[in-house]
């Protein structure tokens, strides 16, 4: 049974994840003394936008697979 993302799909998402976790890791590290929030904020200010852009490429890429 094949998944209904492309391989390249899900490795690029996870990629983008992981990179997206560097920066906020890298960000929160310079100010310590707030360092929950600075990760928050920009850990899912980076995130959030890119599984919803990914939610809807997906949606069409499924659209354009089945026609």
């Amino acid at each position: 049974m094949r998944s209904s993302s492309p391989w390249w799909f899900v490795v690029t998402l996870d990629a983008l994840v992981l990179g997206y976790l560097c920066i906020a890791m890298y960000q929160a590290h310079r100010t310590p003394d707030t360092f929950t929030p600075t990760f928050m904020k920009t850990f899912f200010g980076l995130l959030l936008p890119t599984l919803v852009a990914f939610f809807f490429l997906r949606r069409r890429l499924m659209r354009e697979k089945a026609a």
